[in-house]
């Protein structure tokens, strides 16, 4: 690639605007000198068993587990049994991430989908500390839409989230292995049963950069899955496919570069993330001068809704870092340092305030009648943004700021009013985010 499109892909990381998607050949094991994808030494695991039972099978093959799985459901006529074969396997064989998962692991990709079953990525996240969330897709269990959901949470490079597509070691009966199960998966993708649930689909409306390691592109169902996640016609951000020596026949090529924009790489994986972690580093500790803080936001509130102004600012925590911004409140006011003249200083300085708003803010002098007055004055001279955040129930209809045409939540349903108060710190978060770009912009000019 060109320093020009590592450079992008950069960018997109550090915006919280690149996934990934893991095919089963980028869990890899050693043994005797040979490196395969575990899904091959499960595969001959399995072949063994059947042809010490005297059950024929095509050598060619051997190393493939859709075929192996097939045979095996045929022979022993035991889908637990060959469940129970598979989780012994990767509890025995699966201990080590490879180079390239503890690569992978130290990047800050929000979102990964794995087609393999294993935990190697999680063991790797563990390795370093990190924090992580994970779903899977369930072969034998329907559920709703809501049910689906309600596993994932908000993704993001500090918390990323794991979503295993052919099911879960930890859950064997999830497992999609055989031919069959590959159809059934098929059919509940095509038929919009929940096989990814929206919550994952949604991250890739938005134009985000998509890396794939570790896929066969010569099998069928990948035809089908990139459409399914895609969801959209045009393909406008690059798709990026490091293949290595990985053989692709022309016909796929020409067929995943038309169809989904695909560029194919000669790099090897490994290579290929390793690169890419380096001039992240280098670039993470050259950015760092130039992404200091465009924005200096403030919260103005009381001390009665410390509990909000704490929780809203951990929801910020993800586009704090992305947009560089800088949070400040009373509550950082060093002992010995006189109060009103340091509020007083942030004020100055703020560019962005955030009001949280209650009967307790509404009702307090200082608050409303010195510190709003002086925010109001720097708003009205294009210095300063105001936001009422509504984060309890209060008469606030007829207050200075109610002409306000940003008001959140949106529904000016209060904070404390919401059932899940994550949730409604979510819902704040995600449409400052949309208002974010604009204050820039302005602050620029």
């Amino acid at each position: 690639m060109t320093n020009e499109q590592w450079n992008e892909l950069l960018f997109s990381i550090r915006k919280g605007k690149c996934l990934l998607l893991l095919g089963a050949g980028a869990s890899t094991l050693t043994k005797n000198g040979t490196t395969r994808p575990y899904t091959e030494w499960l595969a001959i695991e399995l072949a063994d068993q059947l042809r010490r039972d005297q059950h024929p099978l095509e050598e060619s093959e051997t190393g493939s587990l859709l075929y192996v799985a097939t045979e095996y459901l045929s022979f022993y006529k035991s889908a637990i049994k060959l469940q129970q074969e598979v989780e012994r396997f990767y509890r025995e064989q699966a201990k080590q991430p490879n180079a390239l998962l503890k690569t992978i692991a130290d990047l800050p990709f929000p979102l990964i989908i794995n087609t393999a079953p294993d935990t190697l990525l999680e063991k790797a996240w563990l390795g370093l500390g990190k924090d992580y969330r994970t779903a899977h897709y369930s072969l034998q269990k329907e559920r709703s839409k809501e049910e689906a959901d309600l596993q994932i949470e908000d993704p993001s490079g500090d918390c990323p989230m794991l979503y295993n597509l052919f099911g879960s070691v930890g859950d064997p009966a999830s497992l999609v292995l055989s031919e069959r199960d590959r159809l059934k998966f098929i059919e509940d993708i095509i038929q919009h049963n929940n096989a990814i649930p929206n919550a994952i689909l949604k991250e890739f409306k938005e134009d985000k950069v998509v890396l794939f390691f570790g896929f066969d592109f010569e099998h069928w169902h990948l035809r089908i899955l990139p459409k399914k996640i895609f969801q959209k016609e045009e393909i406008s951000a690059p798709v990026i496919v490091p293949n290595g020596s990985q053989p692709l026949s022309r016909g796929a090529m020409v067929f995943y570069e038309k169809q989904y924009k695909m560029e194919f790489l000669p790099e090897e994986p490994l290579a290929f993330v390793q690169e890419l972690s380096r001039r992240w580093e280098t670039q993470k500790d050259e950015d760092l001068p130039e992404i200091a803080a465009p924005i200096r936001a403030m919260y103005l509130y009381d001390r009665a809704d410390e509990a909000y102004k704490t929780m809203l600012d951990k929801h910020l925590s993800v586009l704090k870092r992305a947009e560089g911004i800088q949070t400040w409140d009373e509550s950082m006011i060093s002992a010995g340092e006189e109060v009103d003249e340091r509020i007083r200083q942030q004020l100055d300085q703020a560019n962005l305030i955030l009001l949280l708003v209650s009967a307790d803010f509404l009702a307090s002098d200082k608050l409303y009648e010195e510190q709003l007055r002086q925010a109001l004055q720097r708003n009205r001279e294009g210095k300063a943004y105001i936001i009422p955040i509504l984060v309890r129930a209060c008469t606030w209809e007829n207050a200075v700021f109610a002409k306000s045409k940003f008001i959140l939540p949106r529904k000016q349903n209060p904070v404390a009013s919401w059932e899940d108060k994550d949730a409604a710190c979510r819902h704040i978060v995600m449409e400052l985010e949309k208002y974010i770009p604009h204050l820039v912009e302005n602050l620029q000019v």
